[in-house]
């Protein structure tokens, strides 16, 4: 019976409640498709770069050096008239002084050396570059020129009257070399060195004169710096220091004149006596 009894109390309990069903979960929105992004612009081509055409390398032409035309070179007579009155003016005091020195004459001659070496000074600098020609030039009615007829660079000057001295430099050297001296000390070689490099500068400049400017009479210096000694005529206007310089030139030019007449007449007499013969 307690089997039975137990089965109907169980019957008689009510049915347990079912569990209400869990709420479906919200369907997730769909995300909206992303924007499609716009498609980059392709870069336009590149443009070719132009060729570039070669140049064709025009060679300079390189001036005409020549005589100017415009002037008449210096005869002989007026280039040895400017040379002796320059030597003159430059060195005639300094090798008076140094006479009178050698000589072994009790004197001071302190002054008169200072006065010969302001000569040269006055002459190779001031004048020229105030009046573009020396003392010699003026006596002579000459002047430098340039290829292009211009007044050539100033030192063009300088250089043309570096032989003197190197010159006497080089006898300087030469008394010093112990060439014909007994002593013992023998030949003192550097000294010998130093006066063959001054008396290259002078015996350079003869020998260019004679064989390579020629022409013209031109030196080294004058080579270099395209320079031709020509003549010059005043134009009447000058004034103050430079009519002055420029009257020098009409004693110059008188003897100058005597000087060339002479030589013709020697010359005619010279091929009267060829065509006797």
């Amino acid at each position: 019976m307690g089997l039975l009894d137990k089965a109907g109390e169980i019957d008689k309990k009510p049915a347990a409640k079912a569990k209400p069903a869990a709420k479906a979960k919200p369907v997730a929105k769909a995300k909206p498709a992303a924007k499609a992004k716009p498609a980059a612009k392709a870069k336009p081509a590149a443009k070719p770069k132009p060729v570039r055409e070669k140049r064709e390398r025009v060679r300079r032409e390189r001036p005409d050096k020549g005589f100017p035309s415009d002037f008449v070179p210096a005869g002989k007579t007026n280039r040895a008239a400017a040379w002796v009155v320059n030597f003159i003016w430059n060195w005639g005091v300094i090798i008076a002084v140094l006479s009178i020195i050698i000589s072994g004459a009790m004197a001071d001659m302190t002054w008169l050396l200072a006065g010969g070496l302001l000569l040269p000074i006055v002459n190779v600098f001031f004048i020229p570059a105030k009046f573009g020609r020396n003392i010699g030039q003026f006596v002579s009615r000459t002047k430098f020129v340039s290829y292009k007829g211009e007044t050539p660079i100033f030192l063009h000057g300088i250089m043309t009257n570096i032989n003197a001295p190197m010159f006497f430099m080089g006898l300087g050297f030469l008394l010093n070399t112990g060439i014909g001296n007994n002593s013992s000390d023998g030949l003192n070689a550097t000294m010998l060195v130093l006066c063959i490099l001054c008396f290259a500068f002078p015996l350079s400049e003869f020998i260019f004169k004679k064989v390579v400017g020629k022409d013209y009479g031109q030196g080294m210096w004058d080579k270099i710096f395209a320079s031709y000694l020509v003549h010059h005529v005043p134009t009447g206007k000058e004034t103050g220091w430079l009519a002055r310089l420029e009257s020098l030139g009409e004693f110059g030019a008188k003897r100058i004149a005597k000087i060339d007449e002479k030589r013709a007449a020697a010359a005619a007499d010279s091929d009267a006596a060829d065509d006797d013969s």
